[in-house]
């Protein structure tokens, strides 16, 4: 399991997921969710907390250290500025252009 300064490679979480469950579709069935929400969640930064809370927890890593970024090692989720990302700014660029239409 590699560990970078960014968290642990997508490719790398996968394959624990593998080692541990056969296939994501195997622990997207018994989380009862869609195996795609599993692989957004792994490589979307503000996809779901919640699914992030549960690959932790079947893959046995503390989430501090799949996504430092995401998670402090107290376990609490970041805000969106403290993660570096913005948020997105679509919708409010459409609504204006709807208006002024």
């Amino acid at each position: 399991m590699t560990q970078n300064p960014a968290g642990m490679h997508p490719a790398d979480i996968l394959a624990e997921i593998t080692k541990r469950y056969g296939s994501m579709t195997a622990l997207a069935a018994r989380l009862g969710i869609a195996s795609c929400s599993i692989s957004h969640t792994i490589r979307r930064p503000v996809h779901s907390t919640k699914i992030e809370r549960q690959i932790a927890e079947a893959i046995e890593v503390p989430l501090h250290r799949i996504w430092p970024d995401r998670w402090s090692e107290a376990g609490v989720c970041l805000r969106r500025s403290q993660r570096g990302h913005s948020a997105p700014l679509r919708r409010t660029i459409s609504s204006q252009k709807r208006r002024e239409a």
